[in-house]
């Protein structure tokens, strides 16, 4: 109404026009009914700018509320929240997304390592070439998860504070909360990394590391962040991945393997890293795959040991201990450990142990007949026991799985003990000329 009042003259709304005569009685009825279906029409407009202003506002919260829920309940690794970070750090490019985001790649470079840690530890026999096909076997074995960067949602132009709520439901609720905090100071010519876990709630205490650099003229501030952030990979790592924790100190390159020393002592001393392994294997309900895991690395720990402390046969035999629970708890792992196993059973002295030789290679060849190089190892054994029935049985089997002999390879010594025998030179007759390669 009072909006209309200031947009009509108040005598043309009284019904009367500019000149004080009076309009026709039929003429002024009209008018106001015009004016009094306007204001009802303007009712109706602002009631329904109220609702749906409500609507807006219930669904906004709604929406909040599944974020919410979903953020206390979700399963996660762990996840990275908005840090502090010193303005003047920030005035040069290095804010809180920054920084998050350098943790998050440094700490997926370290998981990234993984498979390829494992198929250096596992994969091959001294002095063979890794297997494509195990490799294929262990980058399925092991999940990569991505890390979540969290940050507060903003709303309709409101920032909610999702985290704080988050860690405050978890911790009412008894829920583990996997949220990394942190902030990184200057004081004088320091700048200081403090991150932590706050693992049931806002009324936990933090569990703190704090990484402390001198910048120099010759360093680089990137050169520093990539620092700070590695180790703060590490810090994350340490806390909630004890499989890729233990592989950061596991270090098979060429320069290392004169020395026979692949296992350092950056995050672990020996005796720390057999501790988290015996904490992993026992946790068996838990965690069944990590438990299998720990047992292979436990086991490929004391075989590569062996190789320094040859004389102590004790070594041997917690080596064979732990590949053969690996393989006892899931079959499939004879792919990855088979081959240690096999080699730690030819250093015993035990007979038995000759025949588990023997018994570990059918296991794996069952579980991958194409692997050729598993069947040479079969006929030497035979070929070294003069054993011509399963010589040329498992030769058989090697030429229905694609063996190939070239006219060199025929004075192998795998070949030259049968290759006169009339029964050697019918299967080649047989396959070999069918298995010969196109190229």
């Amino acid at each position: 109404m009072s909006i209309l009042n200031n947009l009509l003259p108040g005598s043309w709304i009284k019904g009367k026009d500019s000149s004080d005569s009076a309009p026709a009685k039929e003429v002024n009825i009209k008018d106001k009914g015009w004016f009094a279906a306007l204001h009802r029409f303007n009712d109706h407009v602002a009631q329904l700018v109220v609702f749906n202003s409500k609507i807006l506002v219930f669904f906004m919260l709604v929406f909040f509320v599944y974020l919410l829920f979903a953020s206390v309940t979700q399963e996660e690794t762990f996840s990275i929240r908005q840090l502090n970070v010193h303005p003047s750090l920030e005035a040069k490019g290095y804010n809180s997304g920054f920084i998050a985001k350098k943790i998050s790649y440094n700490i997926a470079s370290l998981v990234n390592e993984v498979p390829d840690k494992l198929v250096a530890m596992f994969s091959s026999t001294e002095g063979t070439a890794k297997n494509e096909i195990l490799y294929t076997r262990i980058m399925g074995k092991y999940l990569k998860k991505e890390i979540k960067i969290d940050f507060d949602v903003d709303v309709g132009g409101i920032n909610l504070p999702l985290h704080d709520l988050t860690k405050t439901a978890r911790g009412l609720l008894g829920v583990e909360d996997k949220t990394l905090d942190g902030d990184i100071t200057v004081e004088d010519s320091l700048i200081i990394m403090t991150i932590g876990f706050n693992s049931k709630g806002i009324n936990k205490s933090y569990q703190s590391k704090k990484y402390m650099y001198v910048p120099r003229d010759t360093i680089n501030m990137i050169d520093v962040i990539d620092s700070m952030t590695f180790y703060a990979a590490k810090f994350v790592l340490k806390q909630y991945d004890p499989l890729v924790t233990l592989l950061i100190d596991y270090n098979p390159r060429e320069e290392y393997s004169a020395k026979t020393i692949k296992w350092h002592t950056n995050i672990y001393t020996e005796t720390e890293r057999l501790h988290v392994l015996k904490e992993m294997y026992l946790n068996e309900k838990k965690d069944k795959e990590l438990a299998i895991w720990a047992h292979a690395i436990s086991g490929a720990f004391y075989s590569e040991k062996h190789t320094r402390h040859k004389e102590n046969p004790e070594i041997i035999s917690l080596a064979i201990h732990h590949f053969e629970k690996a393989v006892e708890m899931d079959a499939s792992f004879i792919d990855i450990v088979g081959f240690d196993l096999a080699n730690m059973y030819s250093k015993t002295e035990d007979d038995n142990n000759k025949n588990n030789v023997i018994k570990t290679y059918k296991k794996m060849i069952k579980s991958a007949p194409g692997n050729i190089q598993i069947h040479f190892l079969l006929l030497t054994i035979y070929s070294d026991q003069n054993n011509m029935d399963a010589y040329f049985k498992e030769l058989e089997a090697a030429f229905q799985n694609g063996l190939y002999i070239t006219e060199a390879s025929m004075e192998w010594s795998i070949y030259t003990t049968f290759k006169n025998q009339a029964q050697f030179k019918a299967l080649v007759k047989k396959y070999n000329e069918k298995n010969k390669p196109l190229y």
